[in-house]
């Protein structure tokens, strides 16, 4: 049962925006804690949105690719987490039965021989090495990325036209992932949501630990179901030389080939979603 309340907080007012773009070709997302082989992911990790959106962002502010916070050294995107409450994306096809992507890993020829003991180096036989590079084949796919915002902290950080700075923004997304995933965006909305409770239907990835205890992921009435399965993420964090720790998301659908789907997901009490367009999302950064 889905439960829709009438209004907000007016101390806690929200925005979503709203991107729609497509793939040039596809894309790839290393998976952390790999070296020479390098596996991707084949769906878009948060902190890998909050960077494809912090770029364009740090470009309007006048900001570079790292900022110094408290004595420590960041990524820009530190600067603007605290605007998202969300931040979660689909692949989707315009035709239904063809995948939105394909998995895939081209085996490179790297140049090593600068990370060998000084003994090796002179060595042809360690001169060079093969790396399998992954990726996601899915060339004109389209990528639509939802952003939670606080609309008070956004206001903080970008000042009194943060909407329009965040559309601008928007628009400006040139990549989502390695610097050759290049996307060109179609299609950019900054709306209200519907404030939920209780149960959602998605075909957006979510954490694990937002979900009520012991409830597993159903399905929706009268929607797709493609299954589900799980992925650790990193957790929402950009300082230099920080040890990070995984999260664990539900993510809607196959992993490969790509296909995406609708599940049903019971949130704890704690936690707060909301209706955008067809599907919910919930705060979760």
């Amino acid at each position: 049962m889905i439960i829709i309340a009438a209004s907000y907080n007016s101390k806690e007012k929200r925005s979503y925006l709203l991107i729609q773009a497509r793939l040039a070709w596809g894309f790839s997302i290393k998976r952390p804690f790999i070296s020479k082989g390098q596996p991707s992911y084949t769906t878009f990790p948060p902190t890998t949105l909050m960077g494809a959106i912090s770029y364009p962002l740090a470009k309007i502010k006048g900001l570079g690719e790292l900022i110094i916070k408290r004595g420590k050294i960041y990524s820009v995107a530190e600067e603007f987490k605290d605007i998202f409450k969300a931040a979660s994306a689909i692949i989707t096809q315009e035709k239904r039965d063809t995948p939105s992507g394909i998995y895939w890993e081209d085996i490179n020829r790297y140049q090593i021989l600068q990370f060998q003991k000084d003994f090796r180096r002179r060595d042809p036989m360690f001169r060079f090495g093969t790396v399998p590079s992954g990726k996601v084949i899915g060339p004109g796919s389209i990528v639509r990325i939802i952003y939670l915002i606080d609309e008070e902290k956004a206001k903080n950080v970008l000042g009194s036209s943060w909407d329009q700075i965040l559309i601008e923004a928007g628009y400006s997304i040139t990549r989502i992932g390695s610097k050759e995933s290049i996307v060109s965006v179609e299609k950019v909305d900054l709306e209200e949501p519907v404030m939920m409770v209780n149960e959602l239907c998605t075909r957006y990835p979510h954490p694990k630990d937002i979900i009520q205890t012991g409830f597993t992921p159903k399905e929706c009435p009268d929607k797709e179901y493609k299954g589900w399965y799980e992925e650790a993420f990193w957790d929402n964090t950009y300082e230099w030389r920080e040890i990070l720790t995984y999260r664990t998301f539900i993510v809607p659908g196959t992993r490969n080939p790509v296909f995406n789907g609708w599940i049903r997901i019971r949130l704890k009490d704690s936690v707060k979603g909301y209706l955008i367009e067809e599907d919910g999302i919930a705060e979760f950064l």
